[in-house]
């Protein structure tokens, strides 16, 4: 059996850590022992207790940060008790350090978003690619934008693979539950409801959504817009819905665990990011629902959103593009039918969570056989 200790700082429930829920939630037991070390208060905790066979540490680490010089010691005391074969770290480098300073076979990295690298240039990215080489033996991009950026720091191609995240199977409510849901929200039964599903946060590029609703609801009132998650945003957002004059149409339902109701009783699904954005699980989920995706032009959306088959792009921050798209949809029904359809057929081609496990389950195995050189997974 390989043993497998995931390490990751995240302190809050994020697209990281749902990710790591899937994974765990479908990785072969009688192959694979899993643990997982949280910063201590770690939110994630609790969902991942409930995951079966999934041991889980708290240590005195600092949360959400990559790298922590206090960090490295407790997390090494952990990894000699478990005494794991492979260490897959999630933004941690404090982990990865604390893995190499003991004879552990493997080090996984898995980068889950992208970001600017144009600031690694000479010495800086030779230096950068020589602490991957050192703290790493396989580096996991969840888009093929990561991957890039992931190269453009320094990080050796051959050592670089694309693993798009899957998600479960979203099961849609009943029609009868999608029209008592949507009354709970106060939503006309003839409504159009648009939805977007992400952390409230500048890069999500909400704030793009709701100016683009603005456009919309000046021309047709039957337009509804489910703002579902939480974050440092939230009131910003909400004071804009407010000097739009919309705030009634706009209705921010807050964090919700499961978010299959919300997409039930929703026609589009809009993901509006200007920054991070790989392998997005509310892109991926909707898809599943053969819901019609509207989707930002950044990262590994394009990867994902196949425009005029599986849903529409639109240009980063172009709210009046985006209004063009949702509009679109709204009015060509033949349009509508044909996203829906091509959205619920690449989910079943691309992104379902059996096609990521297997991923994952083959590059651990093939890594301990030393057969990861050059190995090119994408899942």
């Amino acid at each position: 059996m390989i043993k497998i200790c995931h390490i990751i700082s995240d302190t809050n429930i994020g697209g990281a850590g749902i990710y790591l829920c899937n994974l765990l939630s479908a990785l072969d037991r009688r192959r694979f022992s899993v643990s997982v070390i949280l910063p201590i208060g770690s939110l994630l905790k609790k969902r991942l207790l409930s995951l079966s066979g999934v041991t889980v540490y708290e240590a005195k680490i600092k949360g959400d940060k990559s790298f922590s010089l206090s960090s490295i010691l407790p997390l090494r005391r952990i990894l000699m008790e478990i005494s794991p074969d492979i260490v897959h770290t999630h933004a941690s480098l404090s982990g990865r350090i604390a893995a190499r300073l003991l004879p552990i076979p493997r080090v996984f990295v898995t980068r889950h978003s992208a970001w600017e690298t144009g600031r690694f240039r000479g010495m800086k990215r030779l230096f950068s690619s020589l602490l991957s080489r050192l703290f790493g033996d396989l580096y996991i991009a969840t888009a093929d934008a990561a991957r890039r950026d992931l190269y453009a720091i320094g990080v050796p191609s051959a050592r670089t693979v694309t693993v798009r995240n899957g998600s479960p199977e979203k099961i849609r409510i009943s029609e009868s539950e999608a029209r008592l849901w949507r009354e709970k929200f106060f939503i006309p039964r003839d409504a159009f409801v648009v939805t977007v599903t992400a952390r409230l946060s500048r890069e999500k590029g909400i704030d793009t959504l709701i100016r683009a609703a603005k456009r919309l609801l000046e021309k047709d009132g039957g337009y509804r817009f489910l703002i579902v998650g939480d974050g440092d945003e939230k009131k910003a957002l909400s004071t804009l819905a407010k000097q739009y004059g919309i705030e009634e149409k706009v209705i921010f339902t807050g964090f919700l665990s499961d978010t299959a109701t919300a997409l039930s009783a929703s026609n589009a699904v809009v993901s509006a990011s200007r920054g991070t954005e790989t392998s997005s699980l509310a892109i991926s989920e909707a898809m599943s629902l053969g819901i019609p995706v509207v989707a930002s032009d950044f990262g590994g959306n394009t990867e994902m959103v196949r425009d005029g088959e599986s849903g529409l792009l639109f240009p980063v921050d172009n709210a009046s593009r985006l209004a063009d798209c949702i509009e679109r949809i709204r009015k060509n029904e033949g349009l509508y039918e044909r996203l829906s359809r091509g959205a619920r057929a690449q989910y079943q081609r691309e992104f379902t969570l059996s096609r990521m496990v297997h991923t994952y389950e083959t590059l651990y195995t093939l890594s301990l056989s030393e057969k990861t050189d050059g190995v090119r997974a994408k899942g």
